[in-house]
């Protein structure tokens, strides 16, 4: 490898932030996850001014932002979907993202996702999270989907 196509690769970094026109970003993130079992982020990242400035968000949309957040209503707030990729990562993982991004924007998803206003996060309405599945020495008494996901009910 030479020396250009070298530097070039050591000032990459495996992250893809994106918006799809039209769809809050709370709810791409929450189709990638349930329905394709892909984990991304969303929101702004710890990044707030600079994600903001990226969406355009002027200072009396923020105003309104602000006062919707104080009254328990975070189902406007801005953000982006991220994506990243690790060394784990193959080009199998890629195409299944594309796919379900593809999938999402014909709105060819299968869930009904409703947003809680109060978190601002979509659920798939009806899903029942089996926790003893997944953590089989964990006591269903102690925790059930219903508790951790009340707005999917």
């Amino acid at each position: 490898m030479d020396n250009i196509a070298e530097h070039n690769l050591n000032d990459k970094v495996g992250v893809i932030a994106f918006n799809i026109d039209g769809m809050h970003h709370a709810l791409v993130a929450s189709i990638l996850g349930y329905e394709g079992g892909i984990g991304v982020r969303n929101g702004c990242f710890c990044a707030h001014p600079y994600v903001k400035n990226l969406l355009r968000v002027n200072q009396e949309d923020e105003h309104k932002l602000t006062e919707e957040i104080k009254h328990g209503d975070k189902s406007n707030l801005p953000g982006m979907v991220r994506a990243s990729f690790g060394c784990y990562n193959n080009e199998e993982d890629i195409e299944r993202l594309v796919d379900m991004l593809d999938r999402i924007i014909k709105k060819d998803y299968k869930g009904e996702y409703v947003m809680n206003p109060e978190t601002g996060v979509y659920s798939v309405k009806g899903f029942k999270l089996d926790v003893e599945q997944y953590f089989p020495l964990h006591r269903k008494s102690q925790i059930s989907g219903e508790q951790m996901y009340p707005e999917s009910a």
